[in-house]
């Protein structure tokens, strides 16, 4: 997913100077509001390696209770960020999306 998120961004901002007329000046405004989505991806790409790098625990590994435990929280962990990173993803998939097609309405 990391990968998909940061390749997001290149193809937004493609598909934002397609849509643009090629004299437009954008304001201070306009560019934060272009920017966001471009943000959102690389805010879901971080959330995305967070969760992929390992974290610290201890354990016996003579104690498969304790094995499963770390496991669990493991994958609690990973979940989480995952999560977060797809529901960041699809927001700056939509308003990206949104912010396109209303200026392809103009």
């Amino acid at each position: 997913m990391t990968t998909t998120t940061l390749g997001a961004i290149p193809t937004y901002l493609a598909l934002l100077k397609l849509v643009l007329p090629k004299d437009y000046f954008l304001h201070a405004w306009d560019e934060m509001k272009f920017l966001a989505p471009a943000l959102l991806f690389l805010a879901s790409s971080i959330l995305f390696v967070l969760g992929y790098f390992p974290q610290k625990g201890r354990l016996s590994l003579d104690l498969p209770v304790e094995i499963e435990r770390e496991r669990s929280i493991t994958i609690r962990r990973r979940q989480r960020f995952a999560i977060a990173g797809f529901l960041i993803l699809r927001i700056g998939i939509v308003y990206g999306s949104w912010l396109l097609v209303s200026r392809l309405a103009i």
